[in-house]
């Protein structure tokens, strides 16, 4: 039956490989969809002859409640390799803050869960432990990760190791492990704090280049008694932005 079907080896093993549990567990949740329209239509025999309703529903509510516990959790640890894969393969400078941050919670907030229903379930405590050492590296990589980092501060990082940068070339997640870059917490967080600094100056500079690029300037006759001119209209309005920038560029 479900239950027993679910009690295989191979689904409280951690070394066990994810996509072939979930094909299996696809084809347990398929056996208890018949399973379940059998039990309604027998109970609904039972209900017209009016006779005990059959222990077999709540049997059958038991099982799928277990299915989907078991189904959810290998889904998660399926997610969890998937990420370490893509992370430690992907172009690091490609990665974004937000996804980092955000799977890794999605899943290790699966593994909580499924431990506090059953503490000594070896799959959510294995997959815990390791994103709880990944966690212990995350806020360098989420630091590492800022979209600010330019290519001149990569090659200051790769120099601090003794690594060759090439501007050219990519690396991933797994390569600055290896280069131990990530044992460089001050520096990183120094030249991450530079670089957003910059970064910001920069797209203030941009924001008031493209202001005035595109700024419009309309100009209306002004007569006087003695010659005909034209003047600038809202000069009150461009004399302001111009103190506005100028204030802004100064502090820089």
């Amino acid at each position: 039956n479900i239950t027993t079907r679910l009690s295989a080896t191979a689904f409280t093993d951690p070394r066990s490989i994810p996509q072939s549990l979930l094909l299996d567990l696809s084809d347990i949740r398929a056996q208890a969809v018949g399973q379940k329209e059998k039990i309604q239509k027998h109970s609904h025999y039972l209900n017209v002859l009016e006779l005990s309703p059959s222990d077999t529903v709540e049997g059958i509510k038991k099982a799928t409640e277990q299915l989907d516990q078991v189904e959810g959790l290998w889904r998660a640890v399926h997610k969890w390799q998937s990420m370490e894969t893509i992370y430690n393969s992907t172009p690091f400078v490609s990665l974004k803050q937000e996804d980092l941050s955000g799977d890794l919670s999605e899943v290790y907030s699966k593994a909580v869960d499924v431990l506090a229903k059953n503490p000594f379930n070896t799959v959510a405590r294995t997959m815990l432990e390791k994103i709880e050492r990944y966690q212990k590296s995350l806020p360098l990589i989420l630091s590492l990760a800022n979209p600010s980092i330019k290519a001149r501060h990569w090659k200051t990082l790769f120099e601090a190791v003794n690594q060759p940068y090439d501007e050219e070339n990519t690396f991933s997640l797994s390569q600055l492990r290896e280069y131990n870059i990530l044992h460089h917490e001050d520096m990183i967080n120094e030249i991450s704090k530079i670089a957003a600094g910059e970064y910001s100056l920069e797209n203030t500079l941009e924001t008031i280049e493209r202001h005035w690029e595109h700024a419009f300037f309309q100009l209306t006759p002004y007569h006087n008694k003695s010659k005909n001119i034209e003047v600038l209209v809202g000069m009150v309005e461009i004399q302001q932005q111009l103190e506005d920038h100028d204030i802004s560029l100064t502090s820089m």
